[in-house]
């Protein structure tokens, strides 16, 4: 089965939800403006009650100092890095840095390497929201590219496309968000359950998230 990530876990239930499913990670969002934005408090919380699961800090923009404080105090094992930062900001951190790069035009995946990251998650932008918009981007534009990096496919995957974005796009992972929610937020462990039985008839890719 394929590696997933589900993001935007806001609760240690929810935590404990994606573990059980076999998440092979689950992120968090430290970026105030997000309706999954968690405190730090209710991180380390989810922390105390997971393990054996990767855990992820995803922030937008943020100052570095700020981000590596983040990493100390909760002891991520990746972060991901979701707004306008550069490649030589992304070389500021000793764990494996996730680069979220938003495509909507052919000329978009110019950019992918010029970065020396973990890995490249791909994903939808609309206006000024930085992710969990729960709609898909035009998977024909990265059809047949070659990357240089793991390539992280996101934006809108739910039980009707997952499998689809797939098999067109060869990604070696999956993060997923508004597709197994009730609301922003708040994760239905029905439909988390029902993403994994999808996935189960995925091939595993050599890939982790941390």
């Amino acid at each position: 089965m394929i590696g997933f990530k589900i993001c935007g876990i806001t609760n240690y239930k929810d935590a404990l939800h994606a573990q059980t499913a076999g998440a092979s990670a689950i992120g968090m969002i430290f970026y105030d403006k997000s309706p999954r934005f968690i405190e730090i408090e209710n991180a380390k919380k989810i922390i105390r009650y997971t393990s054996g699961i990767k855990k992820v800090g995803v922030f937008v923009n943020e100052n570095k100092n700020i981000i590596n404080d983040v990493i100390n105090e909760l002891n991520l094992d990746a972060i991901q890095l979701h707004g306008d930062e550069t490649p030589e900001f992304c070389n500021n951190f000793n764990i494996p840095v996730i680069k979220a790069l938003s495509v909507s035009k052919k000329s978009d995946l110019n950019i992918i390497n010029n970065y020396n990251v973990h890995a490249i998650l791909l994903d939808n932008k609309i206006n000024d929201q930085f992710g969990g918009t729960g709609k898909i981007f035009n998977w024909k534009i990265i059809e047949n590219a070659q990357f240089n990096l793991p390539i992280i496919l996101s934006g809108g995957l739910n039980k009707e496309n997952i499998l689809d974005g797939i098999y067109q796009i060869n990604p070696h992972a999956v993060d997923i968000n508004s597709g197994v929610e009730k609301s922003p937020g708040l994760k239905s462990k029905s439909k988390i359950l029902r993403i994994v039985k999808i996935l189960k008839k995925t091939k595993k890719k050599e890939f982790s998230f941390g």
